[in-house]
């Protein structure tokens, strides 16, 4: 930092409204040829985090003034651009690579330098997602500054919550992955313009789920980069735990698939009264479904059939994804009732039953759900193999019986799936 300033009240850090700050600062160590703007920085020490956190702001260049609008007191500093930043414009975008750092070579190296061509394909990934979240007519920031350079090893790629800036590490050595990882980050920045970063924040799976979606299927044509897991319906899709929260892109996905807008969608989303998962169902409703019927058919669709892009399958359904693995004797006849418990709203569990048999004919079976809590429904599946294409019969459970058939070798399953509030 060039200048630091503490800035404190008698009250603590936070103020009850907003206030403006005023800093001078040299105009004799800029670049007389490039607005001045362009070549500071003004950011306060976040003690949480330990780390600086930067702000918008405006210049007075008259008066070489920085002004800036805050809430939060603590220490201000000022930073200048170093000699050995690089900055590449484009429209809506000023772009400061390090020249120094050492970038991963990527393609033909066409300009004879790596960090040359790494902040080439990093403009070109800012470039055609705007033009393409901007055909969306998708709202877009005025001005969003990306920084590239080295940092630590377990740098992520990241949209400031508080400085709104893109930073972008020399850790992707793909070419289509670092597109990508331009057209995430920039779509967090649109997320901004229709919620603040407190309601970002508090429905995160939203937010990385429609940033992985934008950038896989709106920015470029990629595709998802991840296959889900079949371990993902045992958590709620509003999950918080991380690696789920970009796995729900496939939700998304499955739901733009079935014929919702992914621009209605997204807007109602971020535009509605509620948080994302009520407001997510009334946009469903809007449009004559709902979520628990959308969930249930992407459930059915993760486990039977061939349309969600999964990981390998170890096994087959009734020994890689049943939690219950159960058997029946058909020739002995008796009864088979099984506990099954599903532990977050909008999640499932699958409970499979082999039919064993002597004889080569199907005998009647009766199923029912024996006093489900409020909000589970049961969903049940008879197959004539273990196999995610062996699905043959399905339909709603109550406690009024369902008589189906099933010989040697047939299995049924139950998918049930929790829509309760809480």
């Amino acid at each position: 930092p060039a200048s630091l300033f503490e800035i404190t009240t008698s009250q603590g850090g936070e103020l009850g409204g907003e206030i403006t700050l005023e800093f001078g600062y040299d105009p004799s160590i800029l670049d007389g040829a490039t607005d001045d703007i362009s070549q500071l920085a003004v950011a306060y020490y976040d003690e949480e985090y330990d780390a600086w956190q930067e702000t918008e702001f405006e210049t007075d260049e008259n008066t070489s003034k920085i002004i800036v609008k805050t809430s939060h007191l603590s220490l201000w500093s000022i930073f200048f651009q170093d000699d050995k930043y690089i900055t590449s414009t484009l429209p809506g975008f000023t772009i400061y690579f390090n020249k120094e750092a050492s970038a991963p070579v990527i393609g033909s190296v066409a300009s004879g330098d790596p960090i040359y061509e790494y902040a080439s394909i990093v403009r070109t990934g800012l470039y055609d997602a705007s033009k393409a979240y901007s055909g969306l007519n998708l709202k877009l920031p005025e001005h969003t500054r990306v920084y590239i350079d080295q940092w630590d090893a377990d740098k992520e790629a990241e949209w400031g919550w508080f400085s709104k800036n893109i930073e972008i590490p020399l850790t992707y050595i793909d070419e289509q992955e670092l597109h990508m990882v331009s057209a995430h980050e920039l779509f967090h920045a649109v997320q901004n313009q229709y919620a603040t970063f407190v309601t970002m924040s508090s429905n995160r799976w939203f937010m990385e789920a429609t940033a992985d979606y934008a950038a896989a299927h709106v920015a470029t044509s990629y595709g998802l980069k991840d296959q889900l897991p079949y371990s993902y319906i045992k958590s709620g899709i509003n999950s918080s735990q991380t690696f789920h929260m970009y796995q729900t892109a496939h939700f998304i996905k499955f739901l733009v698939d079935n014929g919702f807008g992914f621009k209605d969608l997204f807007e109602s989303v971020m535009t509605g009264n509620g948080d994302a998962l009520a407001n997510l169902n009334t946009f469903l409703n809007s449009r004559g479904s709902s979520l628990s019927e959308m969930y249930d058919r992407f459930v059915y669709d993760v486990v039977f059939t061939s349309r969600i892009g999964m990981q390998n399958l170890e096994g087959d359904v009734y020994t890689g994804i049943s939690t219950h693995q159960l058997e029946l004797d058909l020739d002995a006849g008796g009864s088979i009732n099984q506990m099954v418990s599903t532990g977050s709203n909008f999640a499932a569990s699958l409970c499979g039953v082999k039919f064993t048999s002597q004889k080569d004919e199907a005998v009647p079976v009766s199923i029912s759900a024996i006093e489900p809590t409020s909000g589970i429904r049961v969903q049940y599946v008879v197959a004539n193999g273990p196999g995610k294409a062996d699905a043959m019969e399905s339909g709603y459970l109550t406690h009024e019986p369902v008589e189906i058939f099933a010989g040697d070798g047939d299995y049924l399953y139950f998918i049930v799936t929790n829509f309760a509030p809480n």
